[in-house]
């Protein structure tokens, strides 16, 4: 403890302004989750959580995780966590913090493992820097799936690809409000002896590593803000919810960005009811591969303005055309003109859905009327396709003001292929 005891540590009530407590609505609207990635350089911790709590604006730390390996817990309980000298206990003594009030304790320390549960003593060849990865990018996605309290992550302590896979796996699963920093010390306080943790509101006398004598005083400590690229909108459910390996997840991601980078064959099965865009394929009902196979076919007639069409431009032989693809050979409804004769009450659901848009094909509408089944059928599509990925860009846009817009697909038509 720098060599002072408890007592001698308290500021003093004549010279020492006690630090100024948040207020409930401060902590409230300021509460977050510190989570570190540590190895055998705890101070880090206590360096973040100074710059958090003390500088402005004042966070309230409600919790703090650190991710470590075997040899970095024994270090963090041995030198922050003793009960009697650990340098936590000291920094809330100093500060007037009920070490009750922040949850730091063995159980928010997370080990890094092999994937048999095995906790890694430490991280030094490629296997265990494979591992490492996996449990960063775990312990990230489990922690982010929580929308309430904020994560403000370090990524300087740890060896260095600790750090690195906090950064990769926050670009992978990090909500608008979680932050990313890295601490940074002044020069003549890293390796000072005693080691500097924080700086303590009474100033102490530390050694510099060229020995000379240094005050805590002249201590600046520093959260440098990485930005980052936030994909977790590209994630799908299934990624979400899956267990995997870093390698797969970034495989998998890299394949969604490739769906937005890199225009890519779309591929309609009529027979098997599916659209496949390069790996990812999404299964449609009937109603709503209806829909997305003749906004196709408008995109490669160029039908249209560049393959992009008023709903009211849509006539009963387009409809037919598209009914006649889908429709089995062999089958004894073959055309739109097998079922106009038949009351709708007594058709079948897809059946049903094509008569209503041949009715308005047909028909003087008015525009309200005419969208509500395409409308309802590009919101359910689009549903689809984002439950597998990035798609959007293989979605029925539109173009054009309100009642004017015109819809259709932006996928180049020697992309399309319906089978």
């Amino acid at each position: 403890m720098y060599g002072h005891s408890r007592s001698a540590r308290r500021p003093s009530k004549v010279t020492k302004k006690a630090p100024r407590r948040q207020t409930k609505r401060e902590q409230q609207e300021q509460k977050l989750i510190m989570l570190c990635v540590a190895g055998l350089t705890p101070q880090i911790i206590t360096e973040t959580l100074y710059v958090l709590t003390q500088e402005e604006p004042r966070k309230h730390v409600e919790k703090i995780r650190v991710i470590t390996t075997v040899a970095g817990q024994e270090k963090l309980l041995k030198v922050l966590l003793d009960r009697d000298s650990g340098k936590y206990y000291e920094f809330c003594s100093d500060f007037g913090i009920d070490p009750t009030d922040i949850e730091f304790n063995e159980s928010t320390i997370s080990l890094l493992r092999t994937p048999d549960g095995t906790a890694l003593p430490d991280i030094r060849t490629l296997e265990e820097n494979e591992f490492a990865g996996d449990s960063i990018c775990r312990y990230v996605r489990q922690w982010t799936q929580d929308p309430g309290t904020p994560i403000h992550a370090s990524v300087a302590g740890g060896r260095k690809t600790m750090g690195i896979y906090l950064t990769a796996a926050f670009q992978l699963f990090a909500r608008p409000l979680d932050t990313l920093s890295h601490v940074l010390v002044n020069d003549d306080f890293e390796g000072a002896k005693p080691t500097f943790y924080y700086k303590p509101p009474r100033h102490r006398t530390l050694e510099a590593k060229d020995g000379r004598k240094i005050s805590t005083k002249a201590a600046q400590i520093f959260l440098a803000e990485i930005p980052f690229v936030r994909l977790r909108g590209l994630l799908s459910d299934k990624l979400d919810t899956a267990q995997f390996r870093y390698s797969d997840l970034v495989r998998q991601t890299q394949e969604d960005l490739n769906l937005i980078e890199v225009p890519q064959d779309v591929t309609i099965d009529l027979r098997e009811r599916t659209v496949t865009v390069g790996s990812h394929k999404v299964r449609l009902t009937e109603p709503h591969l209806f829909i997305y196979t003749l906004f196709a076919i408008f995109r490669q007639k160029a039908h249209g303005k560049e393959g992009f069409v008023a709903l009211s431009e849509i006539c009963e032989e387009d409809l037919d055309n598209v009914f006649r693809r889908i429709m089995p050979p062999k089958g004894r409804v073959r055309s739109l003109a097998d079922i106009k004769d038949t009351h709708p009450k007594d058709l079948p659901r897809f059946f049903k859905f094509v008569a209503t848009l041949r009715t308005f094909a047909t028909q003087t509408t008015a525009p309200d009327v005419l969208a509500r089944p395409y409308l309802g059928a590009f919101s359910k599509i689009k549903r689809a396709f984002n439950s597998v990925g990035a798609m959007d860009r293989y979605l029925i846009d539109n173009s054009g003001p309100y009642r004017e817009s015109r819809y259709g697909l932006s996928v180049p038509p020697d992309r399309i292929v319906i089978t």
